[in-house]
């Protein structure tokens, strides 16, 4: 049997009780010829309906097995009944009754409802043939006892039901913004997983097409300048290896584009480590330091492959432009709902900061993210990058 969701527990407490106090305050008219055994009686009575309504119904309504939902109208019926009687329906007396109406829509089902709300209005007819002798004013009475009891039952049906309603909106809105995380989530890993094909197939290009090219000329300069060497001219042997070394650098830059476009390796291991294995390809020149903030935590994969990619940059540029000593690059986990990695190297540094083509694309897409790029350097203070980005 399905136990309906209770009202908050502080506000069905105060009202329990202040329905009880109105109706010993209507019944002091009548206690000016009450015997000191009855006041005793119905100040008891009085105590424990409300500590039973409380407490009692506090416990039933949260923990109470249905045997315990019936006790409590077992016992708090005949209590209402005594005040009732002891009050002689005086006033809005009758009044301490209806709370327990409102109660069995919340705590009982099917016929044990009905039962017990005919058992409230049988104890309160009962309770007024006994004080009024005559029927007359007695059905009026619980004419209006009856009314008020069928109001209260449609009115807290009413809120129940508002009540049920309303959680089940919040629960549907909390499981469409789970599904819409959800949803967002594969996206980005569909976005991720099409992005990581499309670059391998570009590294294959690259590799195979410019690649190839670069390397036979690289091979025929080379067979030139062996040539030029046997017929002693200089200048078109200075030629020659000027135009080599270009095709050097060339193909260093090709592989390195190619590096960067496939996946990256280790893609399963944790960010930090990943980033941390990117540190041995600077060489042995630079002096390199990694630095790990906070508890490492699981990110977004967008996050992730942002942060690895931006130390990608990072290293690169330290590597072709910098001609730095040391890098450090630090990642920091310490700061509540965001990540933040740092790259910082000793080199020369630069007074005009003109980003190429790799930061360009990074800070777009950490603008993307709703993220922070921030990028300082002076003449012979270095170079350090600070990418923020919100889990």
């Amino acid at each position: 049997m399905q136990k309906s969701t209770p009202p908050q527990a502080s506000s069905a407490d105060i009202g329990f009780a202040l329905v009880v106090l109105v109706s010993y305050l209507a019944a002091l008219s009548s206690w000016q010829n009450t015997t000191l055994l009855e006041l005793a009686t119905i100040i008891l009575a009085g105590i424990g309906y409300i500590s039973v309504g409380i407490y009692g119904y506090a416990h039933a309504s949260r923990y109470g097995a249905f045997w315990v939902r019936v006790m409590y109208f077992v016992i708090q019926i005949p209590l209402g009944g005594i005040i009732v009687l002891l009050g002689k329906g005086n006033g809005f007396n009758a009044l301490v009754l209806l709370p327990l109406a409102a109660q069995s829509v919340i705590l009982l089902q099917g016929v044990y409802f009905y039962v017990a709300n005919a058992a409230i209005l049988g104890t309160f007819i009962l309770t007024v043939s006994i004080f009024n002798p005559g029927w007359s004013s007695a059905i009026t009475g619980i004419q209006l006892f009856l009314a008020g009891q069928v109001f209260v039952i449609i009115f807290t049906r009413m809120a129940v039901k508002e009540e049920q309603d309303r959680k089940v909106i919040e629960k549907l809105a909390n499981d469409l913004t789970i599904a819409n995380q959800n949803l967002r989530q594969y996206a980005l890993q569909v976005e991720e997983l099409t992005l990581n094909k499309e670059r391998n197939r570009l590294a294959r290009e690259i590799h195979d097409g410019l690649g190839h090219y670069l390397t036979t000329i690289h091979m025929h300069l080379q067979a030139a300048s062996a040539l030029s060497r046997q017929d002693h001219n200089e200048k078109l042997l200075q030629t020659i290896n000027t135009a080599r070394d270009l095709t050097q650098e060339a193909l260093d830059d090709v592989r390195s584009s190619v590096a960067a476009l496939r996946a990256p390796p280790g893609e399963g291991l944790p960010l930090p480590q990943r980033l941390e294995g990117l540190l041995p390809n600077l060489g042995p020149d630079i002096q390199t330091h990694f630095s790990l903030t906070g508890e490492a935590r699981e990110l977004s994969s967008e996050a992730d492959w942002t942060l690895y990619r931006a130390a990608q940059e990072g290293l690169q540029n330290t590597s072709k432009h910098a001609h730095a000593s040391h890098l450090w690059l630090a990642l920091d986990y310490s700061q509540p709902h965001q990540v933040q990695l740092a790259i910082t190297d000793d080199g020369i540094g630069t007074e005009v900061i003109e980003p190429g083509f790799g930061l360009l694309g990074l800070q777009e897409r950490i603008k993307l993210m709703d993220g922070n790029l921030s990028i300082t350097s002076a003449p012979m203070k270095g170079f350090k990058v600070v990418i923020t980005l919100p889990e």
